[in-house]
């Protein structure tokens, strides 16, 4: 009986891939800490309507920069919005890259309405740290 299930895990052990434990988490987190705190930063910056340090959060690179600039300016000129950053959690990670969820919070100071919603942002390693590649809503504002 011992034979059967020795030879059995044997195959199923052969079958794994193997795992390299040091570079299980790619990211120190220190790295994790600083991904986030751009996160933060971003949402300071629109919040404040500083223009400047709002693109120092971004992806330099993007191909859609300028839209998204001129976009937060309008947005920023007709609504006053107090953006806010919640719960944000790594979801996926590696040395040039970071996926991040959070709760995204918005009062729009000219109307007084508030929204949350979901969302989740890619931010990539640059010279000067991390930048916002990309944000993508995860659902409608509640």
């Amino acid at each position: 009986m011992k034979i059967p299930v020795i030879l059995t895990a044997l195959c199923l052990f052969a079958a794994c891939k193997p795992v390299n434990f040091a570079a299980r988490n790619q990211l120190s987190i220190e790295e994790r800490a600083n991904a986030v705190a751009t996160l933060h930063r971003n949402a300071a910056a629109y919040s404040s309507g500083d223009l400047k340090a709002l693109r120092s959060t971004l992806d330099e690179e993007s191909p859609d920069l300028e839209s998204a600039m001129e976009q937060a300016e309008a947005q920023i000129a007709q609504f006053e919005p107090n953006i806010g950053v919640r719960g944000a959690r790594v979801v996926s990670e590696s040395p040039r890259k970071v996926v991040i969820r959070y709760e995204g919070t918005i009062e729009f100071r000219r109307t007084g309405k508030q929204s949350v919603m979901d969302a989740e942002s890619i931010l990539l390693r640059t010279k000067t740290g991390w930048a916002i590649a990309s944000t993508r809503f995860l659902s409608l504002p509640r």
